[in-house]
């Protein structure tokens, strides 16, 4: 299994959950939190086996804040010592999709599966077979 599909920590002290459900730790228990479970949870992602950009928009009541606010959204982790890279990472990713918009028209190639399945073999969610798209200069 490949580390990223999960968080790892490490029980140090006794703890007991305040949500109300019972949940007793000891000192050197393990808590693995299943990024993809969550992140693929009806309970706080409606339809969530379906790609929807608009629900990451803040236009629509949210976005990506309102996930991290919640604690369901963890793509980088979270808390004080979330993933350094996340904000390099991000703008990285702004400065190249900026890029290619501005240079191309893009049109998803017919190679590319129309039925959305995801390989979970990989860490990372990626469609299976693959996505190929065909660039035109503009």
């Amino acid at each position: 299994m490949p580390i990223f599909r999960n968080k790892y920590n490490r029980c140090v002290n006794m703890f007991a959950n305040k949500n109300g459900r019972t949940v007793h730790l000891k000192p050197g228990d393990v808590v693995t939190i299943p990024v993809k479970a969550l992140h693929h949870d009806p309970q706080y992602y409606e339809d969530p086996l379906t790609f929807k950009l608009e629900r990451i928009l803040e236009s629509n009541g949210g976005g990506m804040k309102s996930y991290r606010d919640r604690g369901v959204y963890l793509a980088f982790g979270d808390g004080p010592r979330h993933c350094p890279g996340m904000r390099f990472a991000l703008t990285q990713l702004k400065a190249a999709l900026v890029e290619i918009l501005r240079n191309f028209e893009i049109k998803v190639n017919p190679k590319t599966r129309s039925d959305n399945q995801i390989d979970d073999t990989f860490f990372m969610a990626t469609l299976k077979g693959g996505i190929y798209l065909d660039f035109k200069d503009l």
